[in-house]
């Protein structure tokens, strides 16, 4: 009832920008821009497995995940998250 194992597929999507602020003109003709230096996007299909546990005063968490297909974008992440309920509402 309080364990609930999970598990399944999906893709994941997420990308990363470095940039830099350029300021052209003076005075109250000034502009700030955004110049796109470098940048990277993972596009990938993922598999994950884990475990909720949900307790009266706090739910914990533990996954992992892994992305399968191409070698150059394979990753994986293991991730444990813990959160209280019923602080705020006494």
């Amino acid at each position: 009832r309080h364990f609930s194992p999970y598990a399944g597929v999906g893709f994941a999507s997420s990308s990363i920008l470095l940039t830099q602020k350029t300021t052209t003109g003076s005075g109250t003709s000034q502009k700030t821009q955004d110049n796109t230096l470098s940048g990277v996007g993972i596009n990938t299909p993922i598999w994950k497995f884990g475990i909720r546990a949900c307790l009266p005063a706090v739910s914990l968490s533990a996954e992992y995940k892994q992305a399968f297909g191409d070698e150059a974008l394979n990753y994986q992440q293991f991730t444990i998250s813990l959160a209280f309920r019923k602080l705020l509402n006494k």
